[in-house]
């Protein structure tokens, strides 16, 4: 499942194709990048190191405060039934969709294309490129002009989430995995399995296209995303002013 579309994935399809890309990266980085180091580069960590745990702990628990905030705005509204209808197909499902989406878009969006980025622009407009290609990446085009562009700027502003979370990591891109596939892999979990959402639920919470739309184009993922962005943002200036004392970010992750 694509957390903007329809699950319908061929799965067979997009193993192969996650796999080509996989196996071609690190001699693409050895050879345009001149990377010795090519994983290390795309801000990835080895399973064994306690860091990689800390960072993809964070970042998921990130995506459960934001869906939490999501999924009580919809029971205090009135806008859900609960099902309860959890199966070991449905755990398989959320597992593969976090693993697909978290894993993979990050390293394409907050890694692979954050670095082609930066060799043309520099760090600041890399972030900001990548979000906007990020976006457009997942346009739907079933949805009207005024909820597509909601659409649109919620998923600009994740993508820039994601980037920030990246560069106050040091260059990590394990916490940006852990939060975008949790965000991805809970909604899929929650909405099918646990609840139903009325159809009727208020365009603020789940965006103006309703059903047929997305949450992260709703006035609530928004300002939400717009929020974090605004502290994320803070904490990369006291991190850059020496007197603070924060920790500085890596080279794969520090602005200019």
């Amino acid at each position: 499942m694509s957390p903007y579309v329809l699950f319908d994935i061929n799965f067979t399809g997009t193993i192969i194709t996650a796999l080509i890309f996989l196996i071609s990266l690190p001699s693409w980085m050895k050879t345009r990048w001149k990377s010795q180091h090519p994983y290390k580069d795309l801000g990835l960590r080895s399973p064994r190191s306690l860091i990689f745990w800390r960072h993809i702990i964070s970042g998921y628990l990130y995506s459960f405060y934001v869906l939490s905030l999501l999924f009580f705005s919809l029971l205090v509204t009135n806008s859900i039934a609960w099902l309860g209808g959890i199966s070991f197909r449905l755990f398989i499902d959320t597992s593969l969709l976090f693993l697909l989406v978290g894993f993979l878009e990050e390293l394409i969006f907050r890694g692979w294309l954050i670095g082609e980025l930066r060799e043309f622009f520099g760090n600041r407009w890399a972030i900001i490129l990548q979000a906007i290609i990020f976006s457009l990446a997942h346009t739907r085009f079933d949805l009207p002009l005024i909820s597509l562009a909601s659409f649109w700027l919620g998923l600009f502003l994740l993508g820039l989430v994601l980037g920030f979370m990246r560069i106050l990591d040091g260059g990590s891109l394990l916490s940006c995995i852990g939060f975008h596939g949790g965000l991805v892999a809970n909604w899929f979990f929650l909405t099918s399995g646990l609840i139903k959402i009325s159809s009727n639920s208020p365009s603020w919470i789940i965006g103006s296209a309703g059903m047929e739309g997305n949450p992260i184009g709703g006035l609530l993922a928004i300002v939400s995303l717009g929020f974090f962005l605004y502290f994320q943002l803070t904490a990369v200036a006291m991190a850059r002013r020496p007197v603070s004392g924060a920790r500085s970010a890596s080279s794969n992750g520090e602005m200019p």
